[in-house]
């Protein structure tokens, strides 16, 4: 269990193996950081460039809170459609053997089956999308603090690469370990299923025979679903792709949050606005 403390409200912040409600309530004090970190800082420089702060540093409260809105309508569709398939799949268990006609009420359920994946996916889908561009704005932001470096960089992948040599020109304390790898988590994945799993699936053939399925735990208390991607006419080494949890995703980029506010915290005195990096 990794515990954070947040400087704001006090409160200690956990990242453990907590439900969605726990999850929830971990949130929420996150947002509150992020919201009172742009309130101190623009009280802290004249107006223009408060102004300029608001939007860089605001842009990553406003995906944060899209994931507050998006988190509770994928655990109430998960929770559907993953006791529905362990329902369904229990029952199949106790099927004599050989082929006969479904039932009317087994082709409906079929049909809400689809139904409930296609709204599930696209809750998925989301919290990837919306959690990248939100590790994308941390990365601008960071540089636009402290001031452009030797190359100028927005992504979230150049902040991996670069992050720790940027620091060290820059004269700011060195990032911790645990810090490090939030950001090589969070890119490996995040960043990087959401820019080679869902925008640019169709570039590589080995990507386009990804199939989107729906992967869950055998863990009857367990109801997060999850992508399972199978792969058609697989060649050479060629392999699946699952995905991590949203639930995971979610407490990973908690703990980043918390930890590049307090970064940018300790290393205040080296703020060096710059608008153009």
């Amino acid at each position: 269990m990794t515990t954070i403390k947040c400087t704001n409200c006090g409160q200690d912040i956990e990242f453990s193996e907590d439900s969605d409600k726990q999850l929830m309530a971990l949130m929420r004090p996150v947002y509150d950081l992020l919201i009172q970190f742009t309130g101190d800082e623009r009280n802290t420089i004249d107006a223009d460039e408060s102004n300029y702060f608001s939007l860089v540093v605001g842009e990553i409260a406003k995906y944060y809170e899209y994931l507050l809105l998006i988190w509770p309508r994928y655990k109430a569709i998960s929770k559907i459609y993953v006791r529905a398939a362990k329902l369904q799949l229990s029952r199949s268990m106790t099927e004599p053997n050989g082929h006969r006609l479904l039932a009317e009420d087994e082709i409906l359920e079929l049909e809400l089956s689809r139904d409930r994946q296609t709204q599930l996916h696209l809750e998925m889908e989301t919290i990837f999308i919306f959690s990248s561009i939100l590790l994308d704005r941390i990365a601008a932001s960071t540089q636009y603090y402290f001031g452009s470096g030797s190359g100028q960089w927005r992504s979230f992948g150049a902040m991996k690469d670069h992050f720790v040599g940027y620091c060290e020109n820059k004269g700011l304390s060195e990032p911790s370990t645990e810090m490090i790898e939030a950001i090589q988590w969070l890119h490996q994945n995040v960043s990087e299923f959401r820019h080679l799993l869902v925008v640019h699936k169709h570039e590589r053939d080995y990507r386009v025979r990804l199939h989107f399925g729906t992967g869950w735990s055998n863990d009857q208390n367990d109801d997060e679903a999850y992508f399972n991607l199978g792969l058609m006419y697989p060649q050479c080494n060629e392999v699946p792709f699952i995905s991590e949890t949203p639930q995971n995703i979610l407490k990973e980029l908690n703990k980043l949050i918390v930890l590049w506010v307090e970064y940018l915290k300790i290393n205040r005195a080296k703020r060096n606005l710059s608008p153009n990096a």
